[in-house]
């Protein structure tokens, strides 16, 4: 782990490609959102609050801090008088997903595909309160002794030994991921605990699970969230909240006498309601836009007037934080183009500018074989991680014309980088590196005297 502001660890890479990737979707420089996003824009941000904790660099750390704090108090229209933001909405929604979740899979059983109707949830009628009360403080379950909710805890949806029974205990084998695509934080469930079952029930409980939306975790976005929780607790505001209490259908069993089952239809259908009049979500777009100004560009800045050479890690990521400030506001968009588009010679490549010599030092120093010794199917991946990640902003366009020829160059010749057959003079693999690396610390200092 490092604390640097400047330099990637290994492991934080996929947290950081997400990172940028989110950016790129529905930051500024992605162009106008519209109100129907919201929905998948929550999922994208639950995904955004789980890779958080896998974030290592403490400048696109506080990139996200503060982020999130803007984001949180976006206010909404939603609901007239009822003074929300995006913090409440994004409760409302996790609330409307999670009355969906039931304990037994009534309509289809085994064989079938997880259904859009709602499950029914097993529940004693003599302790039975509403579906709030079991979102916000959780429900001792008749089966197995076993305790469902509360919101904290689906953060790990964890399947106990009967098929269509739901828990939400953290134990062995979390099935919790945010790398596989699922925005709700939970990997399809194939875990090997389950290896006597068939696939269809594998995938019914896979289907299951990816009904869960996180609770946050990351220190800001955690903060808002439990503040309405606590002030919510025992009263939601009726006009934001429905309880759902009922209806409680009894079912006499001989084992159970007190069992019954009810349902989540009315909470849901009364949150998709209030869900479907925010229709100024895009208003988070422009609220958020600040984040870029400040820890992004002030680390951009500092990086160009450092006077020392600077190091192949310092330069690898210099080229993500000039993709994250390619999808920011007017201003961090346009220090990024500026920076890419600055003329930095080398004695291989006499005209080129600083991406195309920054991206052709990263590609050398990942496949240095004393290094990090990159195969070149890795090289060819990561320089497609990049290409998938780019905004439609003109820096960002920048950035993919740099990044194309490239591609060409990796799937026609297996020797490149550690070979050039196309640089200006014959020159051998670690010569390349220094002279590319003295003609991107040239050319920082010459953009830092052109800075305001």
């Amino acid at each position: 782990m490092t604390d640097n502001t400047d330099v990637l660890s290994n492991a934080e890479l996929p947290a950081v490609r997400f990172l940028l990737g989110f950016c790129s979707r529905f930051g500024p420089a992605a162009g106008p959102l519209n109100a129907g996003q919201w929905r998948a824009c929550c999922g994208a941000l639950s995904s955004l609050d789980a890779a958080y904790e896998e974030l290592e660099n403490q400048t696109f750390k506080a990139f996200v801090d503060k982020y999130f704090t803007l984001l949180m108090d976006v206010p909404s229209q939603a609901v007239p008088g009822a003074q929300l933001s995006f913090k409440h909405l994004y409760v409302v929604y996790a609330y409307s997903v999670g009355c969906k979740i039931g304990d037994n899979f009534m309509q289809g059983f085994r064989g079938g595909v997880w259904p859009d109707a709602y499950s029914y949830l097993h529940v004693r009628s003599d302790t039975w309160k509403d579906m709030w009360d079991l979102f916000a403080n959780g429900y001792d379950w008749i089966y197995q002794d076993s305790r469902i909710g509360t919101w904290a805890a689906m953060n790990t949806a964890q399947y106990i030994p009967i098929i269509f029974e739901f828990a939400t205990v953290p134990s062995v084998d979390p099935i919790t991921t945010w790398r596989d695509g699922f925005t709700n934080d939970v990997l399809q469930a194939w875990a090997s605990q389950w290896s006597d079952f068939s696939d269809d029930d594998k995938r019914l409980v896979a289907d299951h699970a990816k009904t869960v939306v996180r609770r946050p975790t990351s220190p800001v976005w955690k903060q808002a969230t439990d503040d309405i929780m606590q002030a919510w607790a025992a009263a939601p505001p009726p006009e934001v909240i429905h309880r759902a209490s009922g209806p409680v259908i009894s079912t006499p069993d001989n084992t159970f006498p007190n069992l019954a089952i009810t349902d989540g239809n009315d909470a849901v259908n009364a949150a998709e309601g209030v869900l479907a009049k925010w229709t100024d979500f895009p208003a988070v777009q422009a609220a958020t836009a600040p984040a870029w100004g400040g820890t992004l560009t002030d680390e951009a800045k500092a990086l160009l007037r450092d006077s020392s050479a600077l190091s192949g890690d310092q330069y690898f990521f210099l080229l993500h934080l000039l993709i994250a400030l390619a999808c920011g506001d007017a201003d961090s968009a346009r220090l990024a183009h500026t920076i890419a588009y600055a003329h930095a010679p080398s004695k291989e490549y006499d005209k080129d500018f600083f991406i195309n010599q920054l991206i052709y030092l990263v590609l050398m120093n990942l496949a240095d074989p004393l290094g990090s010794a990159n195969t070149h199917a890795q090289l060819q991946q990561f320089v497609s991680d990049c290409a998938g990640i780019l905004p439609a902003s003109d820096a960002g366009k920048l950035i993919a014309t740099a990044l194309a020829p490239q591609v060409k160059i990796l799937q026609a010749d297996t020797s490149y980088p550690l070979q050039d057959a196309y640089a200006a003079i014959d020159a051998q693999f670690y010569a390349r590196k220094t002279d590319t690396g003295d003609a991107l610390d040239a050319a920082r200092k010459t953009i830092a005297g052109s800075l305001p």
